[in-house]
């Protein structure tokens, strides 16, 4: 990973700490901490002084003489650690001057240490929460338009990629169960049925304050069911279509035919109360769900999707209506 723009800094940082914690180096090198932290200094131990004892025979005891070796042997081990952790810390100069683009060099070229190489890039290249907020809601709205077919696979894993920076910044797109809204109704036209369903599940579970689907599991089911499908068509997917939407230099959204327009509170309310709505005019089936009997997963097995799950004290009820 090559440190070339703002939209790096992250995963290139998280190659250098792991680097330096590997070598049980970080201490040293940490950014966040000052540079008159004395922490973040490694300094060589010195050699034991010789004891007193040494100098009159009747002191110079064999227990003496013993902690003596002792103390030596300390100062080895101690002196050996200090070599290790030099010679890891100026690999590790090594390498962010190898991996930073020719643009940041002039940075760090008066830098005499990893530590100070980190506190300038970080100064000058990490991007800011502020700023990182602003490109994560702007990128989440572009995630929210369909992709062409050759690079749906993408897509999907670009979904749990930018909820997982969402939730690390605690942005609303990452709060309750909006992510898993926002994936359902991107799917809403390519495999209505899917998304219905799960739009109902999530309604039914939230209102009975019953933990509703993570977007994993949606994301990872609509996977699932899209490659059987694909394997019985006899379509082969495509792996080699990566989208620049996450951690790239360009931000530019997945080629769609229509995109879908920016949602923007008003109209997320709005979205949402027509959604509510409409599942309320729909009839009340005898399995509790409001839809037609025609399209009860407990009655009509093709109704069935991915993940579904089957309440057994629904089936009883619905066995003793038929009964009756």
């Amino acid at each position: 990973i090559i440190l070339s723009s703002p939209a790096d800094w992250k995963h290139w940082f998280l190659t250098v700490q792991t680097k330096a914690k590997s070598e049980d180096i970080w201490d040293y090198c940490n950014p966040s901490k000052p540079t008159t932290d004395p922490t973040t200094q490694l300094n060589k131990p010195g050699w034991p002084a010789v004891p007193a004892a040494a100098n009159a025979t009747d002191t110079w005891t064999p227990a003496a003489q013993l902690s003596w070796k002792q103390d030596q042997e300390d100062a080895r081990i101690k002196l050996a650690s200090y070599s290790s952790k030099q010679e890891a810390l100026n690999k590790l100069r090594v390498h962010i001057v190898e991996t930073v683009a020719t643009r940041y060099i002039p940075l760090i070229s008066q830098s005499e240490s990893a530590h100070d190489m980190l506190i300038a890039l970080k100064n000058q290249v990490a991007p800011s929460d502020h700023v990182r907020r602003y490109e994560l809601q702007t990128l989440w709205q572009r995630q929210r338009a369909f992709p062409q077919d050759s690079s749906i696979e993408q897509w999907l894993q670009d979904w749990n990629v930018l909820y997982v920076e969402c939730k690390e910044l605690q942005l609303p797109e990452a709060t309750e169960t909006r992510a898993q809204h926002d994936f359902l109704l991107s799917i809403q036209s390519k495999n209505p049925e899917f998304s219905t369903y799960w739009q109902n599940k999530i309604y039914n579970r939230t209102t009975r304050a019953k933990a509703a689907p993570t977007l994993q599991e949606l994301v990872d089911l609509f996977r699932d069911q899209r490659r059987r499908a694909l394997a019985i068509e006899g379509t082969v997917t495509s792996h080699s279509a990566f989208a620049t939407t996450l951690n790239g230099v360009e931000l530019n959204p997945p080629a769609t035919p229509a995109a879908t327009p920016a949602a923007t509170p008003a109209t997320t309310q709005a979205s949402t109360a027509s959604r509510l709505n409409s599942y309320k005019q729909l009839p009340k089936c005898i399995c509790g769900d409001r839809h037609y009997y025609s399209d009860c997963p407990y009655i009509c097995a093709n109704k069935r999707p991915d993940g579904w799950e089957s309440d057994p004290a629904i089936e009883a009820k619905l066995h003793n209506n038929v009964q009756n």
